[in-house]
């Protein structure tokens, strides 16, 4: 874990529960990150308003707006920053609806404080230096449809007697508008497609050959992509 990555870094924690806010700020202030904290949506936005923040850890459940509506004000101004990573001890929302509305992560109470600052680091560090993470003999796939998200893509894929599961790394190899995308990814939620028999996953992106970085930065920097991987209703050839 390269603690490094948070030195310096202004991250927002919203809560409305003290303690656990306390704690939070604790484990990221000892390891170097400056700490903003705010119990509800309006003391949140009054902070994002009047400081540069780095990433935003929000819990969902909070009396005068949940951490959904906070998300949904941050992702109206600015599609790429800060990230947002939403938490919930609750069946709030979906990850597939979480990622369609633009948070870059959904976690789970109780969380492991360990896995919750590595989700952190990962989410500080660049996507050019983020999506370094080669895998070998995963199950490829050569999707049918694409659309793609600022940190993942949705396809429609045939699957055949070998299918992928949530949790999986795959690889994938396409042709989107004459462009060649050549990368792994983590298979987050598959959808099957009754009348086709196409099943329709969402993917968050772990790694791009060069040329794929290339295009796939191309492809979203020019495009108001709020969402980090977009729903299976918004999926387009």
């Amino acid at each position: 874990m390269n603690e490094s990555l948070i030195n310096s870094k202004s991250i927002l924690i919203v809560d409305d529960e003290t303690d656990l806010r306390d704690i939070l700020a604790g484990e990221f202030i000892h390891i170097g990150a400056h700490v903003f904290q705010a119990g509800n949506i309006m003391s949140a936005r009054n902070i994002l308003e009047n400081n540069h923040i780095d990433l935003v850890l929000s819990d969902i459940r909070m009396p005068g707006g949940t951490g959904i509506d906070l998300l949904n004000i941050i992702r109206s101004k600015n599609v790429f920053s800060p990230p947002v990573i939403l938490i919930t001890g609750f069946a709030d929302i979906t990850l597939e609806d979480a990622f369609d509305k633009g948070a870059e992560a959904l976690v789970s109470k109780p969380f492991n404080l360990d896995d919750l600052i590595g989700v952190v680091l990962k989410f500080l560090t660049p996507i050019e230096d983020r999506l370094t993470e080669v895998s070998e003999g995963m199950k490829k796939i050569q999707p049918k449809e694409v659309s793609f998200g600022r940190g993942g893509v949705t396809v429609s894929v045939r699957i055949g007697d070998n299918p992928v599961l949530v949790g999986e790394m795959i690889s994938f190899d396409f042709i989107h508008d004459g462009l060649s995308f050549t990368g792994n990814g983590i298979c987050h939620w598959i959808k099957t497609r009754t009348e086709s028999g196409l099943s329709v996953m969402g993917i968050e992106i772990t790694y791009l050959k060069s040329s794929s970085m290339n295009h796939f930065l191309k492809l979203t920097e020019n495009r108001s992509v709020v969402s980090f991987i977009p729903s299976s209703e918004k999926l387009i050839s």
